[in-house]
């Protein structure tokens, strides 16, 4: 039980007011026992004097025992041994009692000792050592006692001020759009409830520093001194990985002054910060519950920043931000008629990082963060929510058109400028999306899809420019729906709504058939869902490899229950693989896993992977390729020619199939340079060994190009529409002889 933070000596002098516990009521019993001619006190482990009293006739006592404590702690004594020390030094003019007070609520050991000096009329020690012990009990008793009822005191006192401040705390959280503004709150209503000279809370990682003072004291005009020794110290916390409070004595424009501190603790148990507050070293000392005080606020402040701070700027966090924006919803029409919010995001980030590294990318959002807040007012709201992406809320415009005077201005100085890192500055532009408040505004999830938008439309202009979201924009339905899908997308797993279609790839030169794998949603009436709908949605809220496992299980499972038939037929069937799966670890371990127990023919089955995905992450595609060509599988690469469209890491892709992308092809009939470019394709693959398949195959001519010009497979409503899966199996499984029913002649 910590109740001794500076000694038991201190302790007991500012807990217990021992003139008002009726010690002279032991003193008298004293008396009768032994004369008055003695000196009583309560004497602490460390040999020093609690409490004492001098009997009528013992004017010299005091100063004889100070002597024998002082020669006791001189000889360095193992704690606990203070009876048996004094005994051994007490002089023989002089008698002395001694008699532990095992008190329940001490950590020190206390004694009450008695100093009797000889003289007439000294009584016979042995002859009251019965009576002193019990007396000696009593008054230990009497100390539990008191010590408890003022620990009950102190602990619901100290529970109500807890309370209090905790209360206060989440009303000012709750009563600011700014988080910033929310922690100096709750730095002054320190300074309210301990009545202290000052107070302060620093956050050195996300550049954060708040002081509160009188201006009585002087300690205002001090700042900078004390925010220097908070941050000395707050090092020494950290180096040190201290995680409880702390008090010091430091020495401020030569006046002292006492610091108690309590380190702010992140989810990692490490300090991330430090809150305290400062008193005069003349003015009361600081107790236990100011302490626990303290340390009750350190966790809240802690709270306050994981749920609602950016640990990289120490900007609001995407959390703070729709926190505030909630707020403002609720504000009068009038307030919110004025106001904007403005999503800015950097142009070609990953470009920056993929060429500096993430250190670059750090530095230069947190000197871009700096800049963003050295143009907005104390009222608007300044967060980063994604990676590369900050978002503001302006208050109190002027007009409509004054939000976009103001991100623009913002935006070109950001463009303008140079971010250093290291030796390196480095340029860069921005885009920003704004939307003003409405009528039609009634979510913060409108508000947060809307400014998505217009930023959507100033990427689409070619970034490094300001757009304004306009109302009745068809996007927002397309996004709403989106989000939608990637919502429930777990859930139409489970409800088996995903149903497989697949689209017949015909042989032109001779070969066996091939079908791709294809996914279809069907809706509670029955009505099949464009894929067109919910893939890019499970793509933007990467949700694809939930998509891809599906695929592969329910289309293994559905070759083999048809496998009876497909034994001796002649066909394949390709399934696709995201590029979100093969960047996903688990996926791929779950995928190499599933492939090596699968129980059909690894002849049935090739994967289809795009050109893009495959360069992007070359070597990590090539491992996975090699390890699933050498269980016996086929890779086809997708949409050859619309990425990289480059010849040269061919020959270092194990693949089995080229598919030339739909845009050489669906007009190929007509576009000399779209025939240049498919002849070069052939000619390439054909050298390397791989076959060819063209996408798009929308009419006869397309066809008969493809064919004379050496091209293995076509595929496009031409030659065949997607069906579902399961029919297709049922007619194969009907017609056994026919093996190619797509091939056209």
């Amino acid at each position: 039980m910590l109740l001794f933070i500076y000694g038991y000596k201190n302790f007991m002098k500012h807990t217990i007011d021992f003139d008002n516990m009726e010690m002279g009521s032991y003193v008298r019993v004293l008396q009768q026992l032994l004369g008055k001619n003695l000196l009583c006190c309560i004497v602490d482990e460390t040999y020093e004097v609690v409490w004492s009293a001098n009997g009528d006739d013992c004017p010299d006592a005091g100063t004889l025992l100070d002597t024998l404590l002082a020669r006791a702690a001189a000889g360095n004594p193992v704690p606990g041994q203070l009876a048996q020390t004094l005994q051994g030094i007490c002089p023989e003019n002089c008698h002395i009692l001694i008699h532990c007070l095992d008190l329940e609520y001490v950590n020190s050991d206390l004694y009450l000792v008695v100093l009797v000096p000889s003289g007439p009329g000294v009584v016979v020690i042995r002859d009251v050592q019965q009576p002193f012990s019990d007396l000696a009990s009593c008054m230990a008793n009497h100390f539990s006692l008191a010590l408890e009822n003022e620990t009950m005191v102190q602990e619901l006192s100290q529970r109500y001020e807890e309370l209090n401040l905790i209360f206060q705390a989440d009303e000012h959280v709750k009563g600011h759009l700014n988080t910033r503004k929310s922690l100096g709150h709750v730095t002054r209503d320190i300074a309210d409830f301990l009545d202290v000279d000052a107070t302060f809370l620093m956050l050195p990682e996300m550049g954060h520093w708040f002081f509160h003072a009188s201006a009585a004291n002087g300690l205002a005009e001090k700042e900078i001194r004390i925010r220097k020794r908070v941050k000395q110290q707050y090092e020494a916390l950290k180096s040190g990985g201290q995680t409880h409070f702390f008090r010091t004595k430091v020495s401020i424009s030569q006046e002292d002054w006492f610091i108690v501190a309590a380190p702010v603790i992140d989810s990692a148990l490490s300090p991330m910060g430090i809150i305290g507050c400062i008193r005069n070293t003349e003015g009361r000392e600081f107790e236990t519950g100011d302490r626990k005080l303290m340390t009750v606020t350190a966790r809240r402040v802690a709270k306050i920043v994981q749920s609602d701070l950016d640990p990289l700027t120490g900007l609001i966090n995407r959390a703070g931000f729709e926190n505030s924006l909630g707020m403002l919803l609720s504000r009068p029409s009038w307030i919110k008629n004025r106001t904007a919010v403005c999503l800015f995001n950097i142009d070609q980030f990953k470009l920056l990082e993929d060429a500096y590294g993430m250190g670059a990318g750090d530095a230069v959002l947190k000197q871009i963060a700096q800049r963003l807040k050295s143009f907005l007012r104390d009222q608007d709201v300044l967060a980063r929510i994604r990676r590369n992406e900050f978002a503001v809320i302006l208050s109190d415009m002027q007009s409509m058109g004054h939000s976009s005077d103001v991100f623009e201005r913002i935006r070109r100085n950001i463009s303008q400028n140079s971010y250093q890192f290291k030796d390196t500055l480095i340029s860069l532009t921005v885009r920003a999306g704004i939307v003003n408040f409405t009528q039609s505004i009634n979510t913060v999830s409108d508000i947060i899809a809307k400014a998505g938008i217009a930023v959507e439309t100033a990427r689409e202009l070619g970034g490094s420019c300001v757009s304004v979201f306009k109302e009745g924009d068809p996007r927002l339905g397309e996004k709403k729906t989106r989000a939608r899908y990637a919502a429930q997308l777990q859930t139409l797993v489970e409800n088996k709504q995903f149903i497989l279609f697949c689209q017949p790839i015909v042989p032109l030169q001779g070969g066996h058939m091939h079908h791709e794998i294809l996914i279809r949603l069907q809706d509670e009436t029955g009505e099949i869902v464009s894929p067109c709908l919910f893939l890019p949605a499970a793509e933007q809220y990467h949700k694809m490899p939930l998509i891809d496992k599906w695929v592969l299980e329910n289309t293994c499972d559905l070759l083999k229950k048809f496998s009876p038939v497909l034994t001796d037929a002649d066909m394949s069937w390709a399934v696709n693989l995201s590029g979100q799966s093969l960047q996903d670890e688990s996926f791929v371990a779950y995928f190499l896993s599933f492939l090596s127990q699968v129980e059909i023919p690894a002849a049935w089955l090739t994967f289809e992977i795009t050109e893009t995905v495959a360069i992007r992450n070359f070597d990590r595609v090539i491992s996975v390729i090699e390890q699933v060509r050498d269980m016996g599988f086929s890779i086809a690469l997708d949409d050859f020619g619309s990425g990289y469209s480059s010849f040269g890491y061919l020959q270092e892709l194990p693949i089995s199939f080229l598919k030339i992308d739909g845009m050489f092809v669906k007009n190929l009939h007509k576009d000399t340079l779209a025939q240049v470019m498919v002849k070069s394709i052939v000619g390439i693959a054909n050298h390397l060994n791989i076959q060819t398949i063209a996408e798009f195959v929308e009419n006869e001519s397309i066809l008969d190009f493809l064919r004379h010009n050496g091209v293995d497979y076509s595929q496009g409503y031409y030659t065949g529409k997607p069906m579902p899966f399961s029919a297709i199996l049922e007619k194969i499984q009907q017609s056994p002889q026919e093996q190619n029913p797509f091939v056209c002649d």
